[in-house]
């Protein structure tokens, strides 16, 4: 597997893709033997089957207690790149990009570094598992996120904090 470089881009609403999972677990079983402290989960809507969205991969590098430096270093050793853009995460909890060409598709991929056990990691993962198991929050999850990008945002940013209030109250 190669990461290749991240490109900023319009937000756009794309249907769900089910090849999404099988690049995760090949992601997994990639980066798992250079670095076994890591541990790989994948939220946001792409983990969760039939939700739409900026079909972005998001996933989570969880790291043991005291290991963020060497986290970031092995995320950025597998050549994710430090995020473009306006209001970036601060190193101190960091996000990586790139993109991965997988079956004759380009999936752009997010990776924020976390302390196993942290309170976002938590409820990132929280956000998932109920989206998958509650059709009615699914479905209105998708109505947000389609709404606000039928405005045709010009900033990613832009989407990110429009619907960080969905996420917020839902995350009561």
């Amino acid at each position: 597997m190669r990461i290749e470089t991240y490109q900023l881009s319009m937000p756009e609403y794309k249907e769900w893709n089910p090849l999404v999972l099988d690049l995760v677990q090949e992601l997994k079983a990639w980066i798992r033997p250079d670095f076994p402290e890591i541990t790989i989960e994948h939220v946001g809507s792409t983990a969760v089957p039939g939700c739409c969205g900026k079909g972005i991969v998001d996933l989570l590098a969880l790291y043991p207690v005291g290991s963020l430096d060497s986290a970031r270093q092995a995320v950025d050793h597998l050549g994710f790149q430090h995020q473009l853009g306006r209001n970036p995460f601060p190193e101190t909890r960091p996000m990586r990009v790139g993109s991965i060409h997988f079956q004759e598709n380009l999936f752009k991929l997010h990776v924020h570094i976390l302390e196993e056990g942290c309170p976002e990691a938590l409820a990132l993962c929280q956000f998932r598992d109920t989206l998958i198991g509650n059709q009615t929050k699914r479905k209105a999850y998708m109505a947000m996120k389609q709404e606000i990008l039928k405005h045709q945002l010009k900033d990613p940013m832009e989407y990110t904090e429009r619907k960080a209030a969905f996420f917020e109250a839902f995350s009561q």
